[in-house]
């Protein structure tokens, strides 16, 4: 989740210099227009003062003195480019589209208003179009560096990022000192995963431009995809600096310190993006997120639900709340938050995921197998979809469908030991204990220390009647886990079958040490007794056995007294 948000924060700013990118381009088309002169006398006046207006930015009574002016000189190419500027400025963009095409009909060379007609485009999302008009723009002026920037701006809308990369090279070709054509260089590697490019392409826009806050911000985030987190926290740091109140630099920083695990750091950084802008829905999810991290589950609660009243279709929101909510144990809750994720967004791989552990913990685990098997539809390598439907399988005692997916997983992250182990536990279930020996010896083979494996390694040996094999693995698990109870226990019985007493006798000694109402020991320790001719201390555990299960209790006693 958190590293989502670190991306819609990025598109987020990206926007905002899309916008700023078009605004400085209108700026410069009028500049650039200034001294164009009607080709009428009569219309002279009338586009003067168009001009005027245009410069007070009264993008109306500039529109109403070149319609005038239009009437007057209908051949003014002139005339139509700037009534295109002002439909555009007016956002009555199919009218500035048709305005730019008269002017270019009256003129065909005219640049100024094929690159106009691209910003057009643009603003209608017709980035196609844009970026035939950008290139006629730069067949007749090459050197146009705002018509390069701007056709890279409309290659990198539809993905063609490529594209986009040569076209910020030929603005930095024509302009060497444009941090901003860096900039989009560097956001263009980005997208085409080229990381240590963009980096590099970063550090030259700052060097032109120390205060660009926008290239720090950028150079953090590729500085977070790469695990570089200590820079991108300096980069973050430095952007705010210089423009403390962008609200995506303090979001990201929040992120990046959630990786280092500073998760208070996060909260305050998260607080401070919330501060300037109240409505950041994303840096209200990742505060929710911290917040869980920290198990402040109640507050992660609240973090949610403040995102999801800004945003509601933020399905990262919804399933952060259920996340919540199952830690609470509000598991019908969390069914209901994960439900909604999905509704927003279906092919959201990690809610179904989740939906399905929740209803695991709801013992729904036909529901919960459903929910697994569409996570894995979306994500077919998603090793925890894979494991945790094998986990519902076994619950259901479906024990070879169990065994397939944990295959699956094993075959996606054949290093994945609590996958071997779950599959070995699936062969024993099934009576396969040759496979679950392999099983478990591969699983320990990639984590040795792994008590559990050896445990239930332990166990597959004492059905096939190795209890010398049996012996070993329990004296492994309790070499890495001293105080585990059930395997001194485990280790008592294998001693016990091999005739081996007074060994069977402290094993089982040592279990009650550990864990004085662990019934099955007390009740292996009264039948070792017995068969040694112990009565009395066998009457002894009954006596203590009553108190712990009457079941087991009886069945001693009718040992004793048979």
């Amino acid at each position: 989740m958190k590293k989502l948000s670190l991306l819609l924060a990025g598109i987020v700013l990206a926007s905002l210099s899309v916008i700023a990118l078009k605004e400085t381009s209108k700026t410069t088309i009028l500049k650039s227009y200034r001294a164009l002169t009607a080709d009428s006398n009569d219309a002279q006046e009338l586009f003067n003062k168009g001009l005027k207006e245009l410069g007070q930015e009264n993008w109306s009574a500039a529109l109403t003195c070149f319609q005038k002016a239009k009437e007057k000189n209908p051949q003014s190419a002139d005339v139509w480019f700037q009534l295109g500027y002002c439909y555009d400025e007016l956002g009555r963009y199919q009218d500035a589209v048709e305005a730019y095409k008269q002017a270019i009909r009256i003129k065909l060379d005219f640049a100024e208003a094929h690159y106009g007609l691209g910003n057009v485009y643009g603003e209608l999302d017709r980035h196609q179009d844009a970026i035939e008009a950008y290139k006629q723009a730069i067949r007749i002026k090459p050197d146009d560096a705002n018509a390069h920037s701007d056709l890279g701006l409309n290659y990198g809308m539809l993905g063609r990022y490529q594209d986009a990369v040569e076209a910020c090279k030929q603005v930095i070709r024509i302009k060497p000192d444009d941090a901003k054509a860096h900039s989009d260089l560097g956001l263009n590697y980005g997208m085409l995963g080229r990381y240590q490019d963009a980096v590099e392409a970063y550090k030259q826009a700052i060097r032109i431009k120390p205060d660009f806050a926008e290239a720090h911000y950028f150079l953090g985030l590729t500085y977070g995809i790469l695990g570089r987190h200590q820079d991108a926290v300096e980069a973050y740091k430095q952007a705010i600096r210089i423009k403390p109140d962008l609200a995506e630099a303090h979001c990201n920083l929040g992120v990046t310190y959630g990786e280092l695990g500073r998760h208070q750091d996060a909260i305050e950084a998260y607080k401070q993006a919330i501060r300037i802008k109240p409505d950041f829905a994303e840096a209200h999810c990742n505060l929710g997120v911290t917040y869980g991290e920290l198990g402040r589950h109640q507050d992660a609660i609240e973090a949610y639900k403040q995102a999801i009243r800004i945003k509601p279709d933020l399905a990262e929101a919804h399933n952060g709340l259920g996340n919540a909510y199952k830690d609470l144990d509000r598991y019908q809750d969390a069914v209901e938050a994960y439900k909604q994720a999905i509704r927003i967004k279906p092919d959201f791989a990690e809610a179904h995921n989740n939906l399905g552990n929740a209803y695991g913990e709801l013992d729904r685990y036909q529901d919960a197998v459903e929910a697994y098997k569409q996570a894995i539809r979306i994500k077919l390598d998603d090793t925890e979809a894979h494991n945790n439907l094998g986990i519902a399988y076994g619950k259901l005692d479906r024990y070879q469908d169990a065994v397939e997916a944990y295959k699956q997983a094993i075959r996606i992250k054949p290093d994945d030991a609590k996958a071997h182990s779950d599959l070995g536990l699936n062969y024993g279930m099934l009576g396969r204990y040759q496979d679950a020996v392999e099983t478990y010896m591969q699983t320990i083979r990639i984590k040795p220390d792994l008590a559990e494996a050896h445990n239930n390694l332990g166990n597959v040996y004492g059905e096939l009647g190795r209890y010398q094999d049996k012996i070993e693995a329990c004296k492994q698990v309790i070499r890495i886990k001293p105080d585990d109870a059930e395997a001194h226990y485990n280790l008592g019985d294998a001693y016990g079958k091999l005739g081996r007493w007074q060994d069977a006798v402290e094993a089982f000694k040592q279990a009650i040490r550990i864990k004085p109402d662990l019934a099955e020991a007390h009740s292996g320790l009264g039948v070792i007794y017995l068969i040694t001719g112990d009565k009395d201390s066998a009457l002894e555990e009954y006596k203590i056995l009553k108190t712990l299960d009457a079941e087991q209790a009886n069945e001693l006693f009718n040992l004793i007294y048979k």
